[in-house]
């Protein structure tokens, strides 16, 4: 399965242009990277992209919460690879840090975040259903 969801906003943009545009975007798809979750239906969310005059709205949590919330009606795990520095912006969309097991990382080297059912049934907006 794999789905892509955009996030629309009808906000004016810098230019003064008004109406509906595309604010970002992001796939989620199945991963069979379930490293120590046995059995676990893993999905992987990749190319979360927001709009450079769109940032700092909230566009980009709103979508990352809601393909959350929908992944996690298809997967057990939903799985992000993301820069350091965004490490606390997906752990406030309910995602839990996943340190590697094994090395070390370097400062510039990414970082694997990990989102269930249970890790963002306390995040705010986001249901679940479970």
């Amino acid at each position: 399965a794999r789905f892509v969801l955009e996030v629309a906003s009808d906000d004016d943009d810098d230019e003064g242009d008004e109406g509906w545009r595309c604010a970002g975007a992001c796939v989620v798809e199945d991963s069979c990277a379930v490293r120590g979750r046995e059995g676990a239906r893993n999905g992987m969310m990749r190319s979360v992209v927001v709009d450079d005059a769109m940032r700092r709205r909230g566009h980009g949590a709103a979508l990352v919460r809601r393909a959350t919330a929908l992944a996690l009606a298809e997967w057990d795990v939903v799985t992000v690879w993301c820069e350091n520095g965004l490490v606390k912006f997906y752990e406030s969309c309910g995602y839990v840090y996943e340190p590697a097991k094994g090395r070390r990382y370097a400062e510039d080297d990414e970082a694997v975040l990990r989102a269930t059912r249970d890790s963002v049934r306390d995040a705010r907006g986001i249901s679940t259903g479970g």
